[in-house]
Formats: structure tokens, C-alpha cells, sequence
């Protein structure tokens, strides 16, 4: 028979927490001269795992089929739903790949959809009064960056679908995530020592192309306000 505080513990929670508490039971298990504290966790842990495979091990099973081949259902997706985890989704104005923090998500039964509520990098206008809700930093004078929040939706889909073909999914499920990473990296360090406006001189005619002007000089050069 199951504990009573296993059973106030929602089921999905302890589905995606399954390969931590293996990994941490097995990190216990080896540990050397463990204290009666560690071996009161281990036995808690223990117990949690056999309720797990005893109850949903069908479950558990299915979804790490599923992971595996980077795979996913839709009555499966909370599994994949981990708050603190790296997202990656397509920005809504400049369509380029970012990065998004997940903080948690809710569930609407009725709509069939998943709202993810997650927290980002953008800039941060100095002359911000604050009155902004999705801006998390401070808008103090000079500063130029801060954390903003926002939302993502995935809606209900028919059987299995790859991880990465989401609208938001975790870094992890990448194809080439450690390229991914120091390209991000690159272009964020770009982002910031370009952001604001900057003054250069030119000698030549320039033109306005409908979204950018160009300079011909001797070189073709194209000015731009990064914002």
C-alpha cells in the first residue's frame, strides 16, 4: 500500500521525475559510508521507484520508448515539460531561433492546449516607466538588457511527433545542440555590442531600399539601427 504523501504527489510530477530518482537512487546506493540519513532517503526512494514501476510502468516504459527515438505524444508531452529547462522556439517578429527558460505551464481541458509560461533575454528600453508586465528588469538608466517573460501555446495533436518539431521544445532534442549553443552564444555577444545606435562617417551616395539605407562608396555598405 502506497504512503499517504506519495499519493498527494500528482502523477505526472513523478513521471518526469522517474530517471532522477533512479539516477539518485543509484548515486546513493554506491555511495560510501553512507549516514543513517542516507540510508533513510534510500529506502524512501526505493519505495517510490517500486510504487512507480508497480502502477505506471506501462507508462513509464511507452515514454521512454518514446524519448529514445526523440519522439513524443500529446498525453505524453507534460513529461517533456520540465520548468528551469532551455527551450528553443522561432522569435514571433524576427522569426530567428531563441531561447526561452521555462517556468512552469498550465493545461486547458477544454481547448486541448498547453500555455507555457517562460522567461527570457530581450532589451530594455531605458525610458520604460516599469508599467510593463512582461518586462522583468528594471529599466534603470544605461541599462540595456534585462529578463522578460513570455508565453507559448502548443496546441493538441494526433499521434506521435517528433520532439523538434514543436513550436517550443527543450535544447536538449536539438540535432547539433552543443553547435546551437556557441552559435547562440556568438550572436547574443553580437546583439549586445551592437544594440543602440552607433555613428560612423561616409564619403558617397546613399539610398533608402524600403528597409535599409545603402551607402555606395568604394565598398557597398549598409546602415542599420539594431533594436
Amino acid at each position: 500500500m502506497t504512503n499517504h504523501w506519495l499519493r498527494q504527489l500528482p502523477i505526472h510530477t513523478l513521471i518526469w521525475a522517474f530517471p532522477r530518482l533512479t539516477a539518485y537512487h543509484l548515486e546513493l546506493q554506491n555511495k560510501q559510508e553512507r549516514s543513517h540519513d542516507d540510508d533513510l532517503q534510500l529506502n524512501a526512494v526505493a519505495a517510490l521507484l517500486d510504487y512507480l514501476r508497480e502502477d505506471h510502468g506501462h507508462t513509464i516504459a511507452r515514454l521512454d520508448s518514446l524519448l529514445a527515438q526523440q519522439e513524443i505524444t500529446f498525453n505524453l508531452l507534460y513529461a517533456i515539460l520540465i520548468p528551469g529547462t532551455l527551450f528553443l522556439g522561432s522569435h514571433v517578429t524576427t522569426e530567428e531561433v531563441c531561447v526561452v527558460q521555462l517556468k512552469g505551464h498550465t493545461y486547458d481541458m477544454d481547448s486541448r492546449t498547453y500555455t507555457l509560461h517562460c522567461e527570457g533575454v530581450d532589451a530594455v528600453d531605458s525610458r520604460q516607466t516599469g508599467t510593463d508586465e512582461n518586462l522583468l528588469g528594471l529599466a534603470t538608466l544605461g541599462q540595456k538588457f534585462g529578463k522578460a517573460r513570455s508565453v507559448w501555446t502548443i496546441l493538441y495533436f494526433d499521434g506521435v511527433t517528433k520532439i523538434n518539431t514543436l513550436p517550443l521544445y527543450p535544447i536538449g532534442y536539438h540535432s547539433k545542440e552543443a553547435n546551437l549553443r556557441d552559435a547562440l552564444i556568438a550572436r547574443g555577444r553580437k546583439w549586445a555590442n551592437l544594440y543602440g545606435m552607433h555613428h560612423a562617417t561616409y564619403k558617397g551616395k546613399a539610398k533608402y531600399n524600403g528597409k535599409v539605407f545603402e551607402v555606395h562608396t568604394e565598398r557597398r555598405t549598409r546602415i542599420v539601427l539594431v533594436d
